[in-house]
């Protein structure tokens, strides 16, 4: 478990899907920018915890489920995209409850995430993020995590049979090293 400001970081486990359902997963302004289909029912949360919980035991997927100190509830989700073993880097993306926007819950999740990425993938990089140019408020969680806009990636992410351009952030591990000292 990682420890957040009000927040912690934790696995998901086979009891998250009412809480993911109720805070997130439902909220299609959450969500509208995601390519991967997103449970809207506790049924559909269970069959996606149960593969989520298959994929713990791939040592490059790294999963947290962001959980609010107070209600102890599923409130977002962080986790590794893609693994690229062979350049050494690999992919974050995450959701938050709108309720939790604007509180730099998410931000800070990122940046612990980072942290456990570079300490527990030794051969690790770079680390990556990419957010819809439509999505400014996740280039600044990027951006308060330290990560350097690379470039735009013209209509890079499909969603909803629109293809949107991307904007694509990263951190390198020296960079890393630069601002939060050692590993």
């Amino acid at each position: 478990m990682l420890k957040g400001t009000g927040f912690y970081l934790r696995r998901f486990t086979q009891f998250d899907g009412r809480s993911m359902v109720d805070n997130w997963c439902s909220d299609p302004l959450v969500t509208q920018f995601v390519s991967w289909d997103v449970p809207l029912s506790l049924k559909a949360a269970q069959v996606l915890l149960n593969q989520w919980l298959k994929d713990y035991f791939d040592p490059h997927v790294v999963r947290f489920n962001i959980v609010d100190a107070n209600t102890h509830q599923s409130i977002g989700m962080i986790d590794t995209v893609d693994y690229d073993l062979d350049n050494d880097t690999l992919e974050i993306g995450y959701l938050l409850a709108r309720t939790h926007w604007n509180k730099k819950i998410m931000s800070e999740a990122l940046r612990l995430m980072i942290d456990y990425c570079f300490k527990h993938h030794a051969s690790l990089n770079k680390i990556i993020a990419k957010h819809s140019v439509d999505n400014a408020a996740s280039g600044q969680v990027m951006r308060n995590a330290h990560m350097r806009l690379e470039g735009c990636m013209k209509e890079a992410l499909k969603v909803d049979d629109i293809y949107l351009d991307v904007l694509h952030y990263a951190i390198l591990k020296k960079e890393y090293l630069l601002t939060y000292g050692k590993l």
